[in-house]
This record gives C-alpha cells, structure tokens and sequence, in this order.
C-alpha cells in the first residue's frame, strides 16, 4: 500500500508548508509512512524561508490520484484542494478556521483548533504524543507561526500561539530578528510579480447566489504600494473578478509594520458592502482600516451581513 499522502491547498503559503512537512515527520516517527506532497507554487513566504532552509520540497514524480488515504492541513473545504485528490480518500483535516461544510471530506476525522496557525496545532500533536521533533522542523514552526501570526501583531493570535512559539524558539535556536527579514522580503513585487501574487493567495467565498473574493498581501510598506500601483491593482481585481464570476471582490494590504489595513476596491457595490459591514470611508478607489482584520474575519462578517439581506 502507498504511504499517507499529506498535503494542504494549491499555491500554499508558510503555514501550509510548514505543516505538511512536520505532520509528515509526525506520521513516520509514529509507525504510519507517510509523503508530502505540495501542488502549484509556494507563496512569497514559504519560497524565501524554503530556501534560506534549504528545504528539498517538490517531488514531481507523485501523482496525488494514487493515493488512497491523504491528510490535509491548514484547508477544511474543497475550494483550492488539488482536483487529482478524491475527497472521499482524506482520512484527516487539521485546521485552524472554522468549516462552513463538514460533508466535503466524508471520511475524515476533523481536527479545527480557532487560533492563529495550523502550524501550532501540529506542534501541539508532536507534544500531546510526546513525540521528539527534530530541532529543523522546530525551527519551521516556530518561524511559521510567528510570520502566520503577523509577528504576534495579528487580532488572531492565541496564547497558545505563543506558548508553543516560545517551545519551538527554544528548542531550536530560532532567531526572532528572522521574521522581519521575511516580511522584507515578500514585500517586494517588480513587475508582473504583484498581480501573480495577487492571484496565487486569491480566496473566494460563495454566500447564497453571491461570490466575494479577497485577495491579500501582509507586507511593509503598504501604503506606498497601494499610492504607486492602484492602477495594476484595480486592472487584476477586475480580470479575477470577471475570470471568477464574483459579485464583489478587494484586495486587502495589511501593513505588519504599521498593524493597520489598507484595502483597494474599484467597484460601486464592493465599496458600498464594505462601508455597510466595516464602517469605513473612501477616497476613491483606496481606504484604511484602524486594526489588521484577518480575511477569514472579513469573509465571516460579510457573511453574516449578505445572509441578513438573502
């Protein structure tokens, strides 16, 4: 029989690579084989510390249809799960949001922790079974959770976020000075790489006969972007917006330094649903919010006022 397969959604950002890779650990230090396995690209995040790590993480010979029993982490919908992989073949989702579809994987056993990273919970499952993990996949935690979390700045980080950061930095030396240096350098996107970026990390969300999309970048800097680059930014919220068939659709700039939001919206009825839902104002195509809103918080409350109305 073929090992576990154990993977997370298309484009992954750190979180999702992080955690397949130390649940892949977990599996084969427990008696199961078990594989990772990553489809499209890493996102900006994942590809810089995948490097400065020197993590080896693509296998291209692995076709995910072979596998009969496949975990997922840090996805609970089908939305953006590789479409090779049966969902009647995932065995386990461990996630950190909560799930609007318990039927999407049928056969599974769910694990939905709400805090601030998929990683903290896989790290939790390596001390809950007092299984040694190895000082390098210590490191990836740690360093996914502090990123995932907006470096602690983020309205969804727990205690527990930073119980187990605190662990892993000690047990494998992590430097805190690094996380910095990662939001450095994502926050850099010459020429075609904003819009690809914009695409990659697009999440979208059907409420009744509705679609809204979010795009998202958590950078430095964010007000000079948003100042510089309006015009490609609004030219790809349209090309996703029509690609994708959605009724509304932004992009959300969340500045890690300054610990507020920037938000860019062309369209009429985008700006007027997120005037009504988050009070705020704009200034033509661009406004800013006083606190990071995650986008899993945005999906939530524009859920609940577009529902209110169906």
């Amino acid at each position: 029989m073929k090992p576990i397969l154990v993977t997370t959604y298309i484009n992954p950002d750190l979180d999702g690579f992080a955690s397949v890779l130390a649940y892949t650990e977990f599996l084969n230090k427990t008696g199961f084989s078990a594989q990772s396995y990553f489809s499209g690209h890493l996102l900006n995040d994942a590809s810089f510390v995948a490097g400065k790590f020197r993590i080896n993480y693509f296998n291209q010979l692995i076709d995910p249809a072979e596998y009969e029993r496949v975990v997922v982490l840090d996805l609970s919908d089908l939305n953006r799960l590789d479409e090779k992989i049966n969902p009647r073949n995932v065995i386990e989702v461990i996630d950190h949001r909560p799930v609007s579809d318990l039927t999407a994987f049928p056969n599974a056993k769910y694990r939905l922790e709400m805090i601030g990273a998929s990683a903290t919970i896989v790290a939790e499952i390596f001390k809950e079974k007092q299984v040694e993990i190895s000082p390098e996949t210590a490191r990836l935690l740690c360093c996914a959770i502090a990123v995932h979390n907006l470096d602690f700045k983020s309205s969804g980080a727990t205690q527990r976020d930073r119980d187990t950061f605190e662990r892993l930095k000690k047990k494998s030396g992590f430097d805190s000075a690094f996380v910095k240096e990662v939001f450095l350098a994502i926050s850099s996107f010459p020429g075609p790489k904003l819009a690809e970026t914009m695409e990659n990390d697009f999440k979208w969300l059907k409420i009744g006969d509705r679609k809204v999309g979010v795009a998202q970048l958590e950078i430095v800097n964010g007000k000079d972007l948003v100042g510089q680059r309006e015009k490609e930014i609004l030219d790809k919220l349209v090309g996703l917006k029509d690609k994708l068939f959605l009724d509304f659709v932004f992009l959300t700039v969340t500045d890690v330094g300054e610990g507020i939001d920037y938000w860019v919206a062309g369209d009429p009825r985008t700006q007027e649903l997120l005037k009504r839902v988050f009070k705020v104002e704009f200034a033509g195509n661009l406004t800013q919010t006083s606190k990071i809103i995650l986008r899993k918080e945005i999906f939530s409350l524009t859920k609940q006022a577009l529902e209110s109305n169906i």
